[in-house]
């Protein structure tokens, strides 16, 4: 006969929580992949978003200096980086929420090089998986940033349902020839 107030059930009902703790858990972590972060929910692996538009280079910023947006938070050089993103995230946040633009294009989500694969234009920044992914998505710019336009929603929900294929440096070393590691 099965007691509820018995040692045994207790035990039960403690790991059937656990489980499902651990279920949810996960859901978050997945939901978490919405906006490219690092594993502790840093955007641009740190880097200063401001930065490609005030000084166009990549530079890190400092936690010191952050900002939350889009459930991602952002590293700045400074203060008045922080706040002129602060005033208008949507203006220097990177474009797909930090996917590669490229990939976007072809209907999925990959990891970017925000040192050398980035580009700004028309007032928006784009950053790609490396300097090469860069330079041919320049090649072909207005086609390309289109069918990101277009393929975005798609790939938006793929990445909120945790359904969608995202493309990790680590997992194509052949496809890495500069060895890039994140966070950069």
């Amino acid at each position: 006969m099965f007691f509820f107030g018995s040692r045994g059930a207790r035990r039960c009902i403690v790991a059937l929580a656990i489980v499902m703790m651990s279920s949810l858990s996960l859901a978050g972590a997945h939901a978490a992949q919405l906006v490219n972060t690092t594993a502790d929910g840093v955007a641009m692996d740190g880097y200063d978003p401001v930065n490609y538009f005030t000084d166009q280079t990549a530079a890190k910023g400092s936690p010191d200096f952050h900002a939350e947006w889009n459930g991602a938070t952002y590293w700045f050089l400074s203060p008045q980086h922080r706040d002129t993103f602060a005033a208008d995230p949507a203006k220097y946040a990177p474009q797909y929420n930090g996917w590669c633009a490229w990939a976007v294009s072809e209907g999925y989500a990959a990891e970017v090089d925000v040192i050398n694969g980035w580009l700004v234009h028309d007032g928006k920044l784009y950053v790609n998986w490396d300097r090469q992914v860069r330079d041919s998505l320049k090649a072909e710019l207005d086609s390309r940033l289109a069918k990101g336009e277009q393929n975005w929603p798609t790939v938006q929900t793929g990445l909120q349902k945790g359904a969608i294929d995202i493309a990790r440096h680590a997992d194509y070393p052949k496809d890495n020839p500069d060895n890039i590691a994140h966070p950069q």
